[in-house]
């Protein structure tokens, strides 16, 4: 079931003409989401028992493992992914789409580009150039802890 979780796409019957352009996803995101078919039931709870399991560092880095960037923070909030992902499955909303990426690490929007990669959504997303600070904490996903605060309470 992960696997499948990993490398199917649970998305929509016409994300293919999406994912080719995220620029008219952010632009016309309510128009798409309108037209396209919502996750199942089953979907969504295979999606969130995944999610919950996200603690387990095996299954972190079985998701994380292909990341296309690496990572600038040292741990993600579990809740915060969490609250994306159901944010895309169970209320068919996107979060804010862009990432800010410096030289292929994301600078901000870890929580978004983990939620996103869970659902598929991970070529969808805008990547903003900008340019950090400090660069000397480039992290690989599998150093990045998952911790069980919310931070945003």
């Amino acid at each position: 079931m992960l696997q499948e979780l990993i490398t199917e796409s649970y998305l929509y019957r016409n994300w293919d003409y999406v994912s080719k352009s995220p620029s008219i996803f952010a632009e016309n995101r309510e128009n798409v989401l309108r037209s396209c078919k919502p996750f199942t039931k089953e979907q969504v709870n295979d999606i969130l028992a995944l999610v919950d399991n996200l603690i387990d560092k095996n299954i972190w880095n079985q998701v994380m493992g292909d990341s296309k960037y690496k990572a600038h923070q040292s741990s993600v909030s579990l809740p915060m992914i969490k609250r994306y992902v159901e944010m895309i499955i169970v209320e068919n909303k996107f979060p804010p789409p862009d990432i800010m990426v410096d030289n292929g690490v994301i600078i901000e929007g870890h929580h978004r580009y983990v939620a996103a990669k869970i659902v598929g959504w991970e070529n969808d997303l805008n990547e903003r150039p900008c340019i950090a600070k400090k660069m000397n904490s480039i992290r690989e996903w599998s150093e990045v802890k998952v911790d069980i605060l919310d931070w945003d309470f």
